[in-house]
């Protein structure tokens, strides 16, 4: 049995992001701590938050634990240091799509491990 070993620092995001159509979905633009490398992460755990229900705002059937493994991706077009994102499209929303006059709070966990995505039967 071998041990990971890692040390992952969280991302760093902007304070608030840009609007986007609540149909369509969504990029989450972040930087790297300059304690990390892009080898380091294999993936990246999503939360997401309804902040008037204080509940998970992802679809329950496909994400059980209230968690979406996601990629992270790299756009060199974006400016500044925020060049890397992950992606919720609205299908992984339990409403369908993001809604009207909602705020929702974002976590965004590294990890060092490649992991799949849990299942849904809890085992």
């Amino acid at each position: 049995m071998s041990t990971i070993i890692s040390n992952l620092y969280p991302p760093i995001v902007q304070d608030t992001i840009p609007a986007f159509i609540r149909t369509k979905t969504c990029k989450i633009y972040f930087a790297l701590s300059t304690y990390n490398t892009v080898t380091d992460i294999k993936n990246v755990q999503i939360s997401l938050i309804n902040q008037q229900t204080n509940a998970s705002a992802l679809k329950t059937s496909a994400y059980p634990s209230g968690i979406k493994l996601a990629n992270m991706f790299y756009d060199p077009a974006a400016k500044g240091e925020y060049n890397y994102y992950i992606q919720i499209d609205p299908s992984d929303l339990e409403a369908g799509s993001f809604e009207l006059n909602q705020f929702y709070k974002l976590q965004l966990r590294f990890t060092a491990a490649s992991a799949s995505t849990p299942p849904s039967n809890g085992t």
